[in-house]
């Protein structure tokens, strides 16, 4: 009898130990995630609107200058 509870001790121990790695691991990772995508320094985000201003300024072209009169007139 003495064999079969440690081993169910044992088994316990593998279990805890294992979700207590698990534990660490997921907050190493929400803890990478939360400085990845942070809104004001987070390198996601940066290159985001990197890509996005240079994709925009490609599509729109240059704004129209209103002061020379080279505005396009709609008819």
């Amino acid at each position: 009898m003495k064999k079969t509870s440690k081993r169910i001790f044992s088994k316990g121990q593998a279990a805890i130990e294992y979700l207590l790695l698990l534990t660490i691991c997921a907050l190493i990772a929400f803890f990478v995630f939360r400085s990845f995508f942070d809104e004001e320094s987070g390198r996601a985000r940066q290159a985001t609107n990197a890509y996005f201003t240079e994709v925009q300024n490609h599509l729109m072209g240059e704004p129209p200058d209103f002061d020379t009169g080279d505005a396009p007139i709609d008819d």
